[in-house]
This record gives structure tokens, sequence and C-alpha cells, in this order.
């Protein structure tokens, strides 16, 4: 009996000491918190990044600590020592100060810890959900907008979860992250190994020939994965199997793929792999820009690849070539769901369009809006005979211009219309011959699609009666044609410069508007302090 009263005792002993600990941790936790609050500091010094939303985690809970389990710290600690997987920085998130408190038993310590902890993983969380930059203020022409789900939520379901459980409920599911993920690996091992020498400039190389360079891009080829031969290193002797490898390349790389090797193709080769790695990272933090999945029915526009993919059920049905924005007449990035098509549309000149490129031809020549059948109408609709119009006034900026249907309609025979704010959209052109480029910036923003009519059927195959017989009669009769579609795809516009395609190759691509620098900037610099 005495025994038993012994161990009552010890264990209540034990339970009282444990709730002063408790006590005095929380205590310490809130002088911290209100240290931050005043001193934008820890006690003691030590900057944070979330003083505000620090101060909201801990009032929920009257300032108790979130990171108890030794468990659960590590593995936290072990995932900040390994997000450069996902393209960001360990540095950013306080690493050196918390293994450096990891080892103290003091209370002050203990609570500082906590504090870091609770810090770095609402950053961490805010970078993996919804990136590190903002797109906003990185690239002003990044329109897609997300909503972030509030950081703090995951640290108050902190004590029922596991760290890779929160990573897997954050992380991108596009396939295209995924697959960036897992290029970033293995361009970092072609860095490890030495990536790849320089080739020299020289004439082109073409199947046939020999060359001393010949022997250089096989063994660019095959550190890229691209040569799959019997690797001949001595051999200067351009054969079939090179010639393969190279179309291979030039097709990742957006190239004209006829497996001649001239001054562009040598440039990308070139490129080091350390440029690509910091490629790589770029694209992948513009994707976490983006909803973490996309809709099994959808089109999207890949800007710098200057095509258009058609996505249905989830699975890529059909590809265009198109035509997209000059470096000074961008296309914005944005998202929107398409609603109708026109056949034989009617084309209402923007300002832009109006100010840089009809104006100016009219002031040399007045015949030149009739040649182009572009009538002229008043505020009132009154349609004006451009003769009679002082075209050195300031007000003919302010009238309306719009071109009748036909073989000279700036929109061709049918537009895709998805609303946006930026009078964005997807048309045909009379300039057909532009596909041929393989570098397509020749419009003032909206995309010209190669194949409309194509496009359309696929949209409208299964509406009504609407078949390619019945597009191609509409489009004959020459009347303007609205159609609804009863299934609406979401249309994205996207600027990547890097991604992996759905066979999992690697693909790059100039960064034709120069925007990639912008967001390595924002990456490589330190988070900011609230």
């Amino acid at each position: 009996m005495k025994l038993k009263l012994f161990y009552i005792l010890v264990i209540g002993l034990a339970l009282i000491s444990s709730g002063v600990k408790a006590a005095n941790l929380n205590g310490e936790i809130k002088s911290n918190i209100e240290c931050l609050i005043c001193e934008q500091t820890l006690v003691g010094g030590g900057k944070v990044f979330n003083i505000s939303e620090l101060q909201k985690a801990y009032l929920h809970d009257h300032y108790a600590p979130y990171w108890v389990k030794p468990k659960q710290i590590n593995g936290f600690v072990s995932q900040l020592e390994h997000c450069d997987a996902d393209g960001l920085q360990p540095t950013d998130y306080h690493l050196k100060r918390i293994k450096t408190l990891l080892s103290s038993h003091n209370l002050h310590d203990r609570a500082r810890l906590d504090i870091l902890l609770s810090d770095a993983f609402l950053l961490y969380v805010s970078h993996i959900q919804t990136g590190k930059t903002d797109p906003v203020k990185i690239d002003p022409q990044w329109h897609v907008i997300l909503n972030e789900k509030n950081p703090l939520n995951y640290l108050y379901r902190l004590s029922r979860t596991t760290i890779k459980e929160v990573y897997a409920e954050l992380i991108s599911m596009l396939p295209y992250y995924h697959g960036l993920k897992y290029q970033l690996q293995r361009y970092r091992g072609m860095e490890a190994n030495g990536g790849w020498k320089r080739i020299p400039d020289g004439k082109m190389l073409t199947p046939g020939m020999s060359d001393d360079r010949v022997a250089m891009v096989r063994r660019r080829l095959t550190v890229a994965g691209d040569y799959s031969g019997i690797p001949d290193a001595d051999s200067t002797f351009y054969d079939n199997t090179l010639k393969a490898a190279v179309i291979n390349y030039q097709k990742r790389n957006g190239l004209e793929d006829l497996g001649n090797i001239g001054p562009q193709t040598l440039g990308e080769m070139n490129v080091p792999v350390e440029e690509r790695i910091k490629q790589i990272q770029i694209n992948m933090e513009r994707l976490r820009w983006l909803p973490q999945r996309l809709p099994s029915y959808y089109l999207l526009v890949t800007i710098s690849d200057f095509s258009l993919s058609v996505f249905d059920n989830y699975k890529e049905v059909g590809t265009y070539p198109v035509i997209v924005g000059r470096s000074y007449r961008q296309t914005p990035v944005f998202h929107s769901t398409m609603r109708y098509l026109v056949f034989n549309p009617v084309w209402t000149i923007p300002s832009t369009v109006l100010k840089n490129d009809i104006l100016p031809e009219v002031q040399k020549n007045t015949d030149y809006l009739n040649e182009k059948h572009i009538t002229v109408s008043d505020a009132a609709g009154k349609v004006l005979d451009p003769k009679h119009i002082d075209w050195n006034d300031e007000k003919v900026s302010r009238y309306v211009y719009r071109q009748a249907p036909g073989v000279d309609n700036s929109l061709g025979a049918v537009k895709f219309i998805f609303p946006n704010p930026y009078d964005v959209y997807l048309h045909d052109t009379p300039h057909r011959e532009l596909f041929e480029r393989s570098q397509r910036t020749f419009s003032s923003g909206c995309i010209r699609v190669e194949h409309p009519l194509a496009l359309a059927a696929y949209l409208l195959r299964n509406q009504d009666d609407w078949n390619q017989e019945k597009i191609d009669q509409t489009v004959a009769s020459g009347q303007t044609t609205k159609v609804v579609l009863k299934k609406q795809p979401e249309v994205y516009l996207l600027y990547l410069t890097a991604w992996t395609d759905t066979k999992g190759n690697m693909q790059f691509r100039d960064d034709i508007y120069q925007r990639d620098t912008r967001v390595y900037q924002g990456l490589t610099t330190r988070p900011q302090s609230e």
C-alpha cells in the first residue's frame, strides 16, 4: 500500500513538473511574440518573416508550442534540407538557426526554436503552394489569379498530420511540374559530371560530311540523352544515326528540324548546363503560379512554343501551330472559358492597331480603307466617306473602324471568343505564309491559328449537325454566323520556356519576351519580413 502511494506521489509530482515547464514555455513564447510586435525581432535578436501571422497562430492556442514531437521536427528539417528538389533554397527558411537551436535544452532557445519552425513552415507552405515570388510584381503580363489557401490552417492541423502529408496536399499535381522536378535532378547530375564542352563555331554541319566538331556534337547529344547509337567518340563522320539525334534535339528546342547544324542549333547546344538548370527552376516557379490541377477539357496556348494544344479527358488530342504577339505587343498570360465561335467575322479594329498600323497607312493613301474593305463610323453609327475626313484631326482616333468579312479580313474565316479584359482571342489569318517561320511573333497580341477550321470542327464535333461540310458551307456563304459552344473548354495562355511534354521529353524554348531573368532574380533573393 505504501509503495502504491509512493508511485502515485511520484507521478503526481511529474505531472505538476511538466505542467510548470509547459506553462513556462508558453510564457517564453508569449514574450517573444510580444517582442516581435514591438521590436520586429525575437527576444535577444533574430528576424522572422510572418510577424502578424505568427501572432494570430500563437494567440489561437494561448501561446502553446506547435512543435512538440521530435519526429515531426526532424521531418520538417529534412523537408527543408531537400527543398532544392523543388527549385527552392534551403537557406530561405532559418535552417542554420533551427539546427543550432535543436541541440539546446534552454527554455528560451526552445521558445525561439518553436517560433522559427512555425515561421519557416508558413513561408515554405506559401512558396510550395503558390510560388516564392509574386507574379504580378515579377511579370506584369501574368494575369492568372490564384486563391491561396491560408498557410495558418496547415499549422493549426500540424498535430494531426505529417509533414509529408502536408507536402503531398500542397504540391502541384500538374504533370509538367513533376516532369520538371525529375529533369532538375537529372540536369544537376549532368552538372556534377562536368556538363558539356562548348562546340566551336564554323561552317554548317550536314549529314554525310566530316568535321572535327562532329565528335563533339555526338558527345554533347549523348550527355543530353538524344544520341542512343553506339558511342564512337572519335568519329568525325556525320552519319544517319547522329542525324536522327540532332533532329530529336532540334525538336526539343523548337528549332527547324532538318538535321543541319547551323548557328542556331549550335547556339542552343552551347547553352551551359548551369543555365539549363536555372531555366528549369524558373519554370517550376511559374507552374506554382498556376492551379494545382487543370480541368479535363481545355486549350493550352504555349506562347514561347507558338503552339496550341487541345486536351480532352486529360489527354492531348490535337496540336496547332500559332502566331503570337510581337515583343512590343506581347500576348498576355491569363485564363478564361471559350464561349462561342464566329464564322466570317467582322473585325472591329482595336485602338492600338488603329494607331500604330491603320492610321499611318491611311494618312499615306486614303484609298487604303476601301482597298481593305474597312468602313469608318462616327459615335452615332453614321458611316463616313474617308475622302471627306481630315486625317490629321485627332478625332479620327475616336471613330469606329470595321473590316467586312472576306479574303482580306485580318481575322480570316473564324474567330474563337473567350471573354477577357485584354481583347485577346484566337482567330484565322489570311497571312498563312507566316506559319512557315520557326519563330512566329507577328501578331498584335491575339493568337492566330493554323488550320482553324479543323479546330472549329473539333470544338463543334458533338453539337447539332455541325460537321466539316456544314462549316465549309457556312464559310462559303460569307454570312457572319455566331455559334455558342455547348461544351465550353477552359483556355490557358501560358508563358513557359522549359517543360516536359506528354512523353516526358525535356523541352527548352527561347525567352522571346525576356521574362526569365526577373523570375530568377526573385527566386534567389532572400525573403523579406513583413
